[in-house]
């Protein structure tokens, strides 16, 4: 089942840090400023990748066409007719494209500088100066590793004897690190060796590595314990796997907690620090899964140049109206109007999170006879089914608060939501004064000195 990130949080852009080359300077260029003023100024503009197929599956600019830089000598033509924008990774295949393109008499194009390697940077940096246009081109950004803060997607491979077998539920209570890998490939094989190290000191951590397709049980079982993996042994002869968990390029990294929740999924080296995980390594997210700590949700600069939630102190609380599974909208103004507000923002599969909903409906009993705050709690949205599963929790659990979704992200960034759960304590002036990370006891309390502060003034 392919699962598409539909928010900014659970967008997974860790492949883009590698070092880039200069983008040719002839033809004309075109800047990553420039490309976000055209969107904010709702121009359409055709955009041609020539990555790899499997580079485009994992993010590419919306709209764009995929034309494999082997490909793009046969098929030079579509280079015509329009400005294309033409880009790559770093700009090295662009600008190889780009001289094959003028020898054959084909020009008007532009390149994209530096290419899309630039992107988290570029909005880390450009965001303050021009926030309208920054979202503007973030919202031209489709990305497609699984959906980080709900359930993994199921999916079956074959052993090395063409048993199926379903990690997932055999590893149940461990930690899951999932890594596409190609023999013969340096970063593959460095990746497979320094995650199977990682598994083999930590008997709570269990590898599945999913080999390119087409490859032999013998070639495949050699190259495992070169690295020094000791599990089994699987093929992936069509590549279906991979394909089925958005992980067709190599190396490819997908970690799964011991409640199946996504940790990760990226296209990324196992030690080197993430720009768009808040500088964490897959190995450290690894750790953290293991040690029970809260998620993160990717805070790269394509969302937010990430702060501290800490900022929000004392500052006007974002506005918004979001609406629940019925479609019925609630809006923080109106909950001001009535009451301080509390806002949680969470994901339904952290244990965390779901700690905390219940923490807050026993706080709503103990004070049902006066109550002293308007809850609202915030999701990301994952679709029809994760909603259902949602209202099912929220059912059986007889939670009495709304239960909003935040499709496109746009509160979650405002908040500067980086782990679950984060919940908010609003005055009824619509001012901060309380931001906390992470599920507490003593949220009950902390609420009720609160509220004795809000009464005395």
């Amino acid at each position: 089942m392919k699962s598409k990130i539909i928010n900014p949080y659970l967008i997974a852009l860790t492949f883009l840090f590698a070092l880039t080359v200069p983008c040719a300077a002839d033809p004309a260029s075109i800047s990553f400023e420039q490309l976000a003023d055209m969107y904010k100024a709702g121009e359409a503009v055709p955009l041609i990748d020539v990555r790899t197929s499997e580079e485009f599956s994992l993010i590419h600019f919306k709209g764009a066409i995929n034309i494999p830089e082997d490909q793009a000598a046969s098929r030079a033509q579509e280079f015509t007719g329009k400005p294309w924008v033409v880009y790559c990774r770093t700009g090295r295949r662009a600008g190889e494209v780009a001289k094959m393109l003028q020898d054959k008499g084909v020009n008007g194009f532009r390149l994209l500088e530096g290419g899309i390697a630039q992107l988290p940077m570029f909005l880390k940096q450009h965001n303050a100066n021009d926030p309208d246009a920054t979202r503007a081109l973030q919202k031209n950004i489709v990305a497609s590793i699984p959906a980080i803060g709900f359930p993994a997607p199921d999916f079956e491979i074959k052993t090395a004897k063409g048993k199926p077998a379903r990690p997932l539920a055999e590893f149940r209570n461990k930690i899951i690190i999932i890594l596409s890998w190609k023999p013969g490939d340096a970063r593959s094989e460095t990746a497979l060796q320094q995650a199977a190290a990682f598994a083999n000191k930590n008997q709570g951590v269990a590898l599945v590595p999913i080999p390119a397709p087409e490859l032999d049980a013998k070639t495949v079982d050699a190259a495992l314990k070169k690295a020094g993996y000791k599990g089994t042994v699987y093929l992936d002869p069509l590549g279906e796997t991979a394909k089925a968990l958005n992980a067709a390029a190599a190396p490819t990294f997908i970690v799964v907690d011991k409640d199946g929740i996504l940790r990760a999924g990226a296209f990324a080296d196992f030690n080197e620090p993430m720009i768009t995980q808040g500088k964490l390594s897959i190995a450290q997210i690894a750790e953290q899964a293991r040690d029970g700590k809260p998620m993160r949700f990717p805070d790269s600069g394509l969302y937010a140049e990430k702060h501290d939630p800490n900022e929000l102190m004392g500052q006007q609380a974002p506005v918004f109206s979001l609406q629940d599974a019925d479609g019925k909208a609630h809006a923080l103004a109106d909950a001001l109007a009535r009451k301080p507000a509390v806002l949680v923002f969470f994901t339904l599969g952290c244990p965390h999170s779901r700690n905390m909903l219940l923490k807050l409906v026993d706080y709503e009993l103990v004070n049902a006879a006066n109550p002293k705050f308007e809850i609202i709690a915030v999701s990301p949205d994952s679709g029809p089914e994760y909603r259902a599963q949602m209202h099912q929790f929220a059912s059986l659990n007889k939670i009495p608060y709304p239960i909003v979704y935040d499709p496109t992200g746009d509160v979650l960034y405002q908040y500067f939501v980086g782990g679950v759960p984060q919940w908010v304590v609003v005055d009824k002036k619509g001012v901060i004064r309380h931001v906390a990370v992470g599920y507490s006891d003593a949220t009950d309390k902390i609420l009720d000195d609160l509220y004795k502060q809000f009464s005395s003034q």
